[in-house]
């Protein structure tokens, strides 16, 4: 995501002329809620400030999935059976 100049349409650069990510939207903290009435032993929901970037190696955890290394860590940890 890059913030985008209203005035000119370009994409916004810092001061070497590299395109600025604009990672707010994705550090915000954003509520998660687990309602889990078969599996809930199989994992156990960390602490931590997460925002929304965690969210999706999250469901891919619950998907029975290995997020990426280059995502954010999941909420939750899986554990072993």
């Amino acid at each position: 995501m890059y913030e985008i100049n209203k005035k000119t349409g370009a994409v916004k650069c810092d001061s070497d002329g590299v395109k600025k990510s604009k990672t707010s939207h994705t550090l915000n903290q954003v509520p998660m809620v687990f309602y889990d009435r078969f599996y809930q032993d199989a994992y156990t929901v960390k602490n931590g400030q997460f925002g929304l970037s965690n969210h999706a190696a999250t469901v891919v955890n619950l998907l029975g999935y290995e997020a990426p290394d280059m995502w954010d860590e999941s909420v939750i940890s899986l554990k072993s059976i």
